[in-house]
């Protein structure tokens, strides 16, 4: 499958026995090194403490909303999340788990999907 990023300017493609790739100038092998990929990442992430944060303002059906806050709790629980991720991911999963939670037995329900509490 091939589509177009209309915001980048930019061609991938997608398919059964194919890696993903992009015809971006400057983009190629990016994907490729899992080992340079982390450090990219973790560069980003150091350099981001310090800085102002971002603000995001979405509609969502709380029905999406919900099935995200599924997956969060997927990768918050994998033994191979960074502690770091871990932390993160769970702190918008719990944030969004507070909008869309509405009664008490719905909330209870979806915080037993989060990893347990380090004494």
């Amino acid at each position: 499958m091939t589509y177009h990023d209309q915001k980048n300017g930019e061609h991938m493609t997608q398919g059964k026995n194919r890696k993903r790739t992009s015809t971006r100038p400057g983009m190629a092998g990016i994907g490729n090194g899992r080992e340079r990929d982390f450090k990219v990442f973790q560069e980003a992430f150091d350099r981001w403490e310090g800085m102002p944060p971002v603000t995001i303002a979405m509609e969502m059906p709380r029905c999406l909303v919900f099935s995200l806050i599924g997956a969060l709790q997927i990768v918050a629980r994998q033994e191979t999340t960074n502690p770091r991720m871990r932390r993160m991911v769970t702190e918008i999963g719990r944030g969004l788990q507070g909008q869309v939670c509405d009664v008490p037995e719905l909330y209870l329900i979806v915080d037993v999907g989060w990893p347990p509490k380090k004494p």
